[in-house]
């Protein structure tokens, strides 16, 4: 367990050689919501070059994306396609937007962090890749579907020479990933007092780490994790 102040500083030294996964949203903004953004335009041409996905990874996303197009064919709403980290708007993306709204996102991708959104339909996701509206979670996820989700981050993993890989994730969204991978780490979050945050169905996780994933970008600590477990997977 170490300090949250010493965690920031670890992946900023990290910044070029490890990843961060954060999970996607069951909340989701709706085409209007996200035309009616303030510099609507200039945010829909901002594009993720941190991360390479080469033909092995594009190709073991696409098998997986064919099974999950295959076995929900209802899950995707009718709807634009518009950047994920615009789309999404669930606890952990409400938090990071209180950070000065689509800030923390634009400086993720003008200083080249390594961050990717896990998804139940799409797999991997970088945080400008097009996302329809849709529903579908981790934990209605079939495993003739989720069983190739280790296999596309290893490949993501190879292709980009991560050191480290950090999920803010719930245990739903890491379980796959169990003894798969090698230094890979499921990040657990504590208060003052060392007690853990989660809450029911992680919504206080989602939120402090949201939080913390602001700090960690922008370099100011904020929200009520004062102490952080990195917890093998």
């Amino acid at each position: 367990m170490m300090p949250t102040k010493d965690f920031v500083k670890k992946l900023h030294h990290e910044k070029t050689s490890s990843a961060i996964i954060i999970a996607c949203s069951g909340s989701k903004r709706s085409d209007n919501e996200i035309c009616s953004l303030k510099n609507v335009s200039a945010l829909l041409n901002l594009k993720q070059t941190s991360i390479n996905f080469d033909n092995i990874t594009t190709e073991l996303l696409k098998s997986f994306r064919s099974c999950t197009e295959k076995e929900y064919s209802d899950a995707v709403k009718s709807s634009e396609n518009y950047p994920a980290f615009l789309r999404y708007k669930g606890l952990f993306y409400d938090a990071v937007w209180s950070h000065g709204k689509t800030q923390v996102w634009e400086k993720v991708i003008k200083e080249n962090w390594k961050v990717l959104i896990l998804s139940a339909y799409y797999g991997f996701l970088k945080i400008t890749d097009p996302v329809k509206k849709y529903n579908l979670q981790m934990s209605k996820l079939k495993a003739k579907c989720k069983r190739n989700l280790p296999q596309i981050l290893q490949a993501i993993k190879n292709a980009n020479n991560f050191k480290n890989i950090y999920f803010f994730a719930s245990n739903t969204y890491t379980k796959p990933f169990k003894e798969k991978l090698g230094n890979i780490y499921q990040i657990r979050l504590f208060d003052y007092l060392k007690k853990g945050i989660y809450g029911r169905y992680a919504r206080k996780y989602y939120k402090e780490a949201g939080h913390l994933f602001a700090s960690i970008i922008s370099g100011e600590i904020c929200g009520s994790t004062r102490f952080v477990r990195l917890e093998v997977m």
